[in-house]
């Protein structure tokens, strides 16, 4: 912004402002790079909470510790497209890292996939055991009550 002072033959001098806009490329540059260093960096503050809580390291929290790890490498292919924007050009090895990003989706993809499948077989495992307990105290509880239908 500039200002300037001009005179008018009506009036007294009155301060104009010129008002430059930014391009639309430095505008999507710069939100792709707060993206990308949030994004990175709450992925970090998740990764050290899993790491370094012993209560936190559970076999579900290693499927969040890699999807956040997945995250993380995602979150760093915005700088290069970022730069690109900048410099107005295709990225350098603009195929390789389209086919390493699709890799690293793929990737997370399947964490996903796993994540749900892990949840879903221990639930299953737990609600079998559940019922296993409850099956064995109510046998427990039945030989009970006949011996002790014996006895009397």
């Amino acid at each position: 912004m500039s200002g300037r002072a001009t005179t008018s033959s009506e009036g007294p001098r009155v301060a104009q402002l010129t008002v430059t806009r930014l391009p639309d490329e430095v505008i999507e540059a710069m939100f792709l790079l707060t993206a990308a260093a949030a994004g990175f960096l709450l992925n970090l503050v998740v990764i050290t909470c899993v790491v370094t809580a012993r209560a936190r390291r559970t076999v579900g929290n290693v499927f969040v510790l890699h999807g956040c790890l997945l995250d993380a490498v995602k979150c760093l292919y915005s700088v290069p497209f970022a730069t690109s924007l900048l410099r107005r050009g295709a990225p350098d090895s603009c195929s390789l890292l389209g086919a390493s990003f699709v890799l690293v989706v793929t990737a997370s993809a399947i964490n996903i996939l796993a994540t749900v499948c892990s949840e879903a077989y221990s639930f299953r495992s737990a609600a079998a055991a559940a019922a296993v307990a409850f099956y064995a105290r109510r046998t427990v509880n039945t030989a009970r009550s006949s011996a002790l239908a014996r006895t009397d």
